[in-house]
């Protein structure tokens, strides 16, 4: 089995976290059972027969892999799913995996341009122009807000109430927990536990005692969520839409 990931390019960097590209090839062996504590961010799965929105899981997310097969996916930032899929709340697809067809009228002709080429990059850089395509240039504002309230809950281990977060954000907890239904798919109460509770998986994987000789912090994690490098910490009010930085992208 193999997994890559991808940076998207700087017009897509503030809703897209990553591309990413999943293969198997288990012919002649027993299935393999994935179990992923995943991040509270919507998932476009490409992949024959079965293309999908995957919504956020509020549960252990569960895969059987059997056979042979490859996916080719975009992961949303964390608060940004509505900017592709504008109409109505995303708590809609919570814990839901809905077939690429009932969300988008162009599913057939996007999974065959995604799904043809050979090169997992080419055929990334065709989601990525039809992504942009389907977002435009403009941002509805609180989409903005929403990205930042789960980056502040996770760059700030500190932060363990959503009363927390509303006092950073400017707002109350009521409108905060309707931008979290409409834009995160969670609440903000469960978004901070999932991501303590990843910070938690992730201490216990180190080894004990730790290596003097080698960096401690983790460059990735078992539960599928990439770790960086911390960030200034948001002030009160955040107001207009900072894009997310990146450091690399795929070739153009």
């Amino acid at each position: 089995m193999e997994a890559r990931t991808f940076a998207p390019g700087p017009a897509l960097a503030d809703v897209v976290e990553c591309f990413w590209v999943g293969r198997w090839d288990l012919r002649g062996q027993e299935p393999h059972r994935m179990e992923i504590l995943s991040d509270p961010c919507v998932n476009i799965a490409v992949e024959e027969g079965r293309s999908r929105v995957v919504g956020v899981s509020t549960r252990l997310f569960r895969r059987e892999l059997a056979g042979e097969g490859f996916v080719r996916a975009v992961k949303l930032r964390a608060g940004a799913g509505r900017a592709v899929i504008p109409d109505g709340p995303i708590a809609r697809f919570s814990d839901r995996m809905i077939p690429l067809g009932e969300v988008f009228d162009d599913a057939a002709a996007i999974e065959r341009r995604i799904l043809g080429p050979a090169d997992d990059r080419e055929a990334l850089l065709i989601m990525e122009r039809w992504l942009t395509e389907r977002i435009g240039d403009e941002r509805d504002p609180r989409i903005g807000v929403a990205v930042r309230a789960v980056r502040h809950i996770a760059e700030n281990p500190e932060v363990v109430s959503a009363t927390q977060v509303a006092a950073a954000a400017g707002m109350t907890i009521r409108p905060l927990q309707r931008l979290f239904r409409d834009h995160v798919g969670a609440s903000p109460k469960w978004v901070i536990r999932r991501h303590r509770l990843q910070e938690a998986a992730v201490r216990l994987a180190r080894p004990w005692p730790p290596s003097w000789a080698t960096p401690t912090t983790p460059t990735s994690r078992a539960t599928s969520r990439s770790r960086r490098g911390a960030r200034p910490r948001s002030s009160p009010g955040w107001s207009g839409n900072r894009a997310a930085s990146s450091t690399s992208h795929m070739t153009r």
